[in-house]
């Protein structure tokens, strides 16, 4: 019904809510200044993932993914395969996401936040979570990328990592 008032009506998602809400008689519920913040910040942290999943890409399909688009093709994950589901590689260099990110003006903070460093008391300098891995990005049902699952490019351990808990997973 959303989608036919907006059709018909021309308005957004949140103005047809609004228009139906009315209709029906129920109130809708105000929204703090801290809910909207909340909100933006978890968009800031989908834009610092998604950006994570096109370094990803462009790195597979870069020199640098040479070996692990070998070990894609002897699994039978052809190229258009690997565009399909935005397969990727992260570099086996400590800092090569985080190096990336911070050249557009990701904050370190947020990279943490988003699940793309490991952080820590004991850990002077946050570094890439993942690392020489294949990266399957996980999304959510509306199809952003909200997480990462890595699997070894060849040897090592774990053999498979997954993207912590956050605000977006």
């Amino acid at each position: 019904i959303f989608d036919f008032v907006m059709m018909t009506e021309g308005g957004s998602f949140p103005e047809a809510v609004e228009r139906l809400a009315g209709q029906a008689g129920m109130a809708l519920p105000k929204v703090s200044q801290e809910d909207e913040a909340r909100e933006q910040h978890r968009r800031t942290l989908n834009e610092v993932v998604e950006l994570a999943a096109q370094f990803f890409q462009a790195t597979l399909a870069s020199r640098v993914g040479a070996r692990a688009r070998g070990y894609l093709a002897d699994r039978a994950l052809d190229p258009a395969m690997q565009l399909k589901f935005r397969i990727g590689y992260a570099p086996a260099e400590r800092f090569a996401l985080k190096e990336h990110l911070g050249s557009l003006g990701v904050s370190v903070e947020d990279m943490i936040e988003a699940g793309l460093l490991v952080s820590g008391d004991d850990i002077p300098v946050p570094y890439d979570r993942f690392r020489d891995r294949i990266i399957f990005p996980i999304r959510d049902s509306r199809g952003r990328t909200i997480a990462f699952g890595g699997r070894i490019a060849v040897t090592g351990e774990p053999k498979y990592l997954n993207s912590p808990e956050t605000a977006v997973f």
